[in-house]
């Protein structure tokens, strides 16, 4: 089978709309799972973490200078594999892999871990030890990867469910002073816990107190 060719962007506007398949970051600085997924609707997602988040649902970890450092990212891989994580890829550059250790530090898990490379050489063909590669950079990154880099692990599913909450406002200044969960309904998320922002308009009537 041949390779498959795909992107990965901080800024996800270039990415292909139509992509089958995408990247994104879950953490840090970077995090933009709702653009990725806005830009890329048709495409199979996975997560990318900069601060070792683990568990299932988080595909890689991104280990360069001011995200992951070597010993953390060893860390996280032997954290993944104790969990059982159906796939395991550490992303780094080649210095990384080759003169700094990693390489060497991660070779006793064989192929039950996937090393994605960092080399803009421009060039799609991959290191013998390697089963992704980035090889270009600009507005967008380049990577190639091997044709079933992503098959067995279960893409991140859109979050979906219903909350229930009782609000406290003052009404005499529209200020809402408490937000209290209520049973009843359940937010589904893939991987670890996470925080969503909803932006709601309540409006309350001064006559007899009704309110939309």
């Amino acid at each position: 089978m041949p390779n498959l060719l795909f992107k990965d962007a901080v800024n996800p506007a270039g990415l292909d709309p139509n992509a089958e398949y995408a990247v994104y970051y879950m953490d840090g600085i970077y995090e933009n799972e709702a653009a990725v997924r806005r830009q890329c609707p048709k495409a199979k997602l996975f997560a990318i973490t900069t601060k070792g988040a683990t568990g299932k649902g988080v595909f890689a970890c991104d280990s360069e200078t001011g995200d992951m450092s070597v010993p953390q990212t060893v860390a996280w891989v032997a954290e993944q594999v104790r969990l059982n994580v159906e796939l395991i890829v550490p992303y780094a550059n080649q210095d990384r892999w080759l003169n700094l250790g990693l390489l060497a530090a991660l070779a006793k898990y064989g192929n039950r871990i996937e090393r994605w490379d960092a080399d803009y050489n421009g060039s799609t063909t991959m290191p013998s030890w390697a089963s992704a590669k980035q090889y270009a950079t600009g507005s967008v990154d380049r990577d190639v990867a091997l044709a079933n880099f992503f098959t067995g692990i279960t893409p991140v599913p859109k979050p979906h469910g219903k909350v229930r909450v009782a609000v406290t406002m003052d009404i005499a200044t529209g200020k809402v002073t408490a937000i209290h969960p209520l049973p009843g309904f359940g937010v589904h998320f893939a991987g670890p816990e996470k925080w969503l922002k909803a932006d709601v308009e309540i409006q309350v009537g001064r006559g007899g107190g009704k309110w939309r």
